[in-house]
């Protein structure tokens, strides 16, 4: 029912999804084109029956993957930031296990883990990347036999004066901050520049297996676009994600801080906040068009990779996996940008097709976590296990059944002793002053109502909290 819509595809374009999982040949191993967009919410098309009354980016491509593999509708980063995210993510380990909860260079934790590039490298795979895969501060050369960085031209970078004309009125951060019109051809945007790099690459012939990550860079701020892809969202055709003015009556101050206090300062005011500034200046509708701009232009460079994979060479033996590293919220729950335990900063797409195995318009809505990945890519190409012990477990089982039960939720943890839990249904947070949170999102998928202190949820509660033990 959730993806009926998607069956007004056209049977050519089911077709050419279908060549592009075809049978893979037995005397290799499969590539994997490991994609990556950065700060990705569930605002796109084909995750637009989440949340009712919030808006969607136009996302065609986006779309089709999720037509021809498997969509998880219920994926969550295991750290709501970007960097501890992909580490956590590309050593395949939760945060409580890594001990990788911010902005540190895991090497000073883990020195010996080989992280999954290095292990399909270990493997006799040729591993090669553009953009943002781990971090820019420490995008781990080593683990690239081929890699180009594209960094942001300074076109691309903070403006000044601000574009939205929030500097200097009290915003902290605002050298990313910032939205709105540059000029500058679409040639020269940095996802253009990694999208025609990919394509470049997946031309070329390969005697080893490859496994290419594309690092996409938007719809991380700023969002500095041309006017072309602002024009396609009309700001009196936009529409603003529902806020309930007293959502945070009924967290504790832990939640509060979490929401009000910019992630950049540590004093607790609304008039510290990112929503009290963009409310005051009037740029949240600025703001909400810019970020599906952002969107768009993206899956406009994913279409292009996408469409030279699917009729080149590699076509028949390329799994490919789509995610995001966090979500973001726009104004829900008084907040703004990801670092919450809540749904719209954990909350990622996550998109998987795979030769033989995946089944074209399959849907999963069970808790599932980006370190996931790390154990389902090695099943999917037969490689033995890495030295250390993932904390995932392989997502391959739901590939091949997607009416499968999953036994175990997903975590993400903000900040040392701060965790939620979520299931096909609930969420559960503990913060580590011990104040709690539980959410039905059968019956409210915003999270607007803290059931945590009623006395009939208790098992519910309870049954999750014990994950945390």
């Amino acid at each position: 029912m959730l993806r009926r819509k998607f069956l007004q595809w056209s049977l050519g374009s089911l077709a050419i999804g279908a060549a592009g999982v075809g049978c893979t040949p037995s005397n290799k191993k499969p590539n994997v084109l490991f994609i990556a967009i950065d700060d990705l919410n569930t605002w796109i098309g084909c995750l637009n029956h989440l949340r009712e009354g919030v808006p969607s980016a136009k996302t065609p491509n986006i779309d089709k993957l999720a037509v021809q593999g498997m969509l998880f509708t219920n994926a969550h980063t295991p750290v709501p930031w970007c960097m501890p995210a992909r580490n956590n993510m590309l050593t395949g380990l939760y945060a409580n296990q890594s001990n990788i909860f911010s902005d540190e260079l895991f090497r000073d934790f883990l020195p010996d883990i080989r992280t999954l590039p290095e292990h399909f490298k270990d493997n006799g795979y040729y591993t090669l990347a553009a953009g943002k895969i781990f971090h820019d501060t420490y995008p781990q050369i080593s683990a690239w036999d081929k890699y180009e960085q594209f960094a942001r031209p300074a076109s691309q970078r903070r403006q000044n004066p601000s574009l939205n004309k929030m500097a200097g009125e009290g915003v902290v951060d605002t050298d990313t901050f910032d939205w709105g019109a540059i000029a500058v051809d679409e040639k020269e945007l940095t996802d253009a520049k990694i999208a025609d790099w990919a394509v470049n690459e997946l031309a070329r012939n390969y005697e080893k297996p490859f496994f290419m990550g594309v690092g996409f860079r938007f719809p991380h701020l700023p969002w500095y676009l041309p006017e072309s892809y602002l024009n396609k969202y009309p700001l009196e055709e936009i529409s603003l994600p529902w806020v309930k003015e007293d959502d945070l009556d009924d967290v504790s101050l832990a939640a509060k801080k979490m929401a009000l206090a910019n992630p950049f300062s540590q004093e607790l005011k609304i008039e510290n906040s990112d929503y009290y500034h963009v409310v005051k200046s009037d740029n949240w509708k600025k703001a909400v068009q810019a970020y599906m701009a952002a969107i768009t232009c993206v899956d406009e460079h994913l279409g292009r990779v996408m469409a030279a994979l699917d009729e080149g060479k590699h076509s028949q033996n390329t799994i490919v996996v789509l995610w995001s590293d966090n979500g973001f919220h726009l104004g829900e729950k008084l907040h703004w940008r990801k670092f919450t335990l809540w749904d719209q900063a954990t909350r990622i797409p996550l998109i998987l097709r795979a030769p033989k195995i995946t089944t074209p318009q399959s849907t999963s809505n069970q808790a599932v976590s980006l370190v996931d990945i790390y154990p389902t890519l090695i099943e999917l190409c037969g490689l033995t296990a890495p030295n250390h012990k993932l904390s995932g477990e392989s997502l391959v089982p739901l590939l091949k059944n997607p009416a499968l039960q999953k036994k175990t939720p997903a975590f993400t943890t903000y900040g040392k002793g701060n965790d939620s839990v979520v299931d096909e249904r609930w969420r559960y947070i503990r913060y580590a002053d011990n104040s709690e949170e539980l959410y039905d999102h059968q019956t409210d998928p915003h999270e607007w109502f803290n059931l945590s202190s009623r006395t009939e949820f208790q098992d519910i509660k309870n049954h999750l909290k014990a994950f945390l033990v």
